[in-house]
């Protein structure tokens, strides 16, 4: 099983970034924006097909099973789930500052800054910073290796 990304129907912070992106004026700024995906760059990521400009991007279920049928293995079921991963004040307060906050690279100077006043704010409405069901679009893979490549 392999975490994907911040549920995009479910999360919070995740679900908050999606309905601004949608909106009159945020549409605009936030166009050629992605959701920060733990700001993880991916390298060798030809196989990916929700990858940004800059390498970043959840891993899909569709695109791992490809990666794992062309190096000779047979999946036999995949399916993508969301789990309500429980997480400490601590851990959200953190994730929240250090991969949410300083994400959005492809914003720049006040864009950003208007961009993530208004973010911030929008959540501090929602109360979502005080969440610890923090739920998470997984995905399972089982399979067998089949041939030696």
């Amino acid at each position: 099983m392999s975490s994907s990304t911040p549920s995009l129907k479910n999360n919070p912070h995740r679900s908050t970034f999606e309905e601004m992106k949608k909106e009159g004026e945020w549409a605009n700024i936030l166009k050629n924006t992605s959701w920060p995906c733990h700001n993880i760059l991916q390298v060798n990521s030809d196989w990916m097909s929700n990858r940004d400009t800059d390498g970043s991007g959840p891993i899909l279920e569709k695109d791992y099973v490809k990666m794992m049928e062309e190096h000779g293995f047979k999946v036999h079921m995949s399916q993508t789930l969301t789990l309500e991963y429980i997480l400490s004040r601590e851990f959200i307060d953190n994730y929240f500052k250090t991969r949410v906050l300083t994400g959005f690279k492809s914003l720049q100077d006040d864009k950003r800054e208007l961009f993530l006043t208004e973010y911030k704010r929008r959540m501090e409405n929602k109360d979502t910073l005080k969440v610890v069901n923090y739920p998470m679009d997984v995905f399972q893979v089982l399979g067998q290796k089949v041939e030696e490549l």
